[in-house]
């Protein structure tokens, strides 16, 4: 698992703001895996498991955990 780095993370979202901010949950996402903040459950979505709050997750559907 990687260290998750803040610093970067911040100022990788600050380039975005203030003109032109267009960051949907998908950048966001790939933002936070980049920077360590999120990694990738090997195996995907396991019901017994993880808990999906939306509901929508179907097993094996990729699956990402915080890293702190």
């Amino acid at each position: 698992m990687t260290t998750p780095n803040f610093e970067d993370f911040s100022k990788d979202i600050m380039q975005e703001w203030p003109e032109g901010f267009d960051l949907d949950g998908a950048d966001l996402q790939a933002k936070a895996i980049k920077h360590g903040l999120l990694y990738r459950v090997e195996g995907g979505f396991d019901p017994s498991k993880h808990e999906d709050q939306h509901g929508c997750a179907e097993p094996g559907d990729p699956w990402f955990m915080q890293s702190f």
